[in-house]
């Protein structure tokens, strides 16, 4: 069977509040082989684990915001979000594909045209992903009760969000945050 090459991917998240997710990830990724875990330098993906204060941490918006823009060490990287149980964020699929993946039982996906419904819709998300979410830029946003159910998930959401890297131009002119 043909498998397709585990992708670099970079996780942000909450050191203070959130280390027994990313604890748990990793021990997912090394019973399933998902993603080669690296540092920002080396990844081609960032994984943002969100929970109920990741918008709050200048250090995450810093990440996003080098994952969006590149630097001359640091390519631009394709983003999957994960929200965590204690959020209070929806999900959302750009693709076809994606939302095959994230909705599996609805047929029609919600579109979310203004402001205030995203603020309503993804409460607990960084203000820098909702940007990009608002100008229609693909962010896969899945929830961590999925990624737990079917880690194949998240490694077709990495798969997604690494080949279309190069072919996006993510909205990111917000100043960072300070914390």
């Amino acid at each position: 069977m043909f498998s397709t090459p585990k992708h670099k991917a970079f996780i942000s998240y909450d050191h203070n509040n959130d280390q027994k997710y990313k604890d748990t990830l990793l021990s997912l990724n090394s019973t399933q082989d998902l993603f080669e875990d690296k540092s920002l330098k080396e990844a081609g993906v960032l994984i943002l684990l969100c929970g109920k204060n990741t918008k709050y941490i200048e250090q995450i918006d810093q990440e996003i915001q080098t994952a969006m823009s590149g630097t001359d060490n640091i390519p631009q990287l394709g983003i999957v979000v994960i929200n965590l149980p204690e959020s209070k964020n929806d999900i959302h699929g750009h693709s076809h594909e994606e939302k095959e993946l994230i909705y599996p039982h609805l047929l029609d996906h919600k579109s979310l045209l203004y402001m205030d419904p995203y603020i309503k819709n993804y409460p607990d998300m960084p203000d820098r992903i909702i940007d990009n979410l608002k100008e229609n830029i693909p962010i896969s946003v899945v929830s961590w009760e999925q990624i737990i159910e079917n880690p194949l998930i998240l490694k077709q959401l990495i798969d997604i969000a690494s080949d279309r890297k190069q072919n996006i131009t993510y909205y990111n002119s917000r100043e960072i945050i300070k914390s």
